[in-house]
């Protein structure tokens, strides 16, 4: 019995085909890596605009620039840092110092005398 050439067309398109729709891992490839979400949540910070700190009271961590690095700490800031007045900030960024230009402008830090 002779199979017409249309149906055998037919025939090669459906299995390249669903061969293809397999998953990677089906097809013996590896699953591409992509990195988790960024979670953006509206938090409130306490802000010490004299020092440049942020205090997260939910997490309790501290976010200081150390030069022009921001650092964090769970257990305070460093000694050469004297928290003094503070403000309450509401940001939404994954990190409060992703806005620190907006807040530095909104709360300057008063001159030292």
């Amino acid at each position: 019995m002779k199979i017409p050439t249309s149906l055998l067309k037919v025939l090669f398109i459906l299995v390249f085909v669903l061969g293809f729709a397999k998953s990677p891992q089906a097809r013996g490839m590896s699953q591409i890596w992509t990195p988790a979400p960024v979670q953006i949540v509206d938090r409130s910070y306490d802000y010490y605009p004299d020092q440049q700190v942020f205090y997260d009271s939910v997490d309790r961590i501290y976010y200081f620039l150390d030069g022009q690095i921001w650092k964090s700490g769970y257990r305070g800031v460093p000694d050469w840092i004297t928290l003094g007045r503070k403000v309450s900030v509401n940001i939404v960024a994954p990190k409060p110092y992703y806005k620190f230009a907006e807040i530095k402008a909104q709360y300057p830090p008063k001159a030292k005398i």
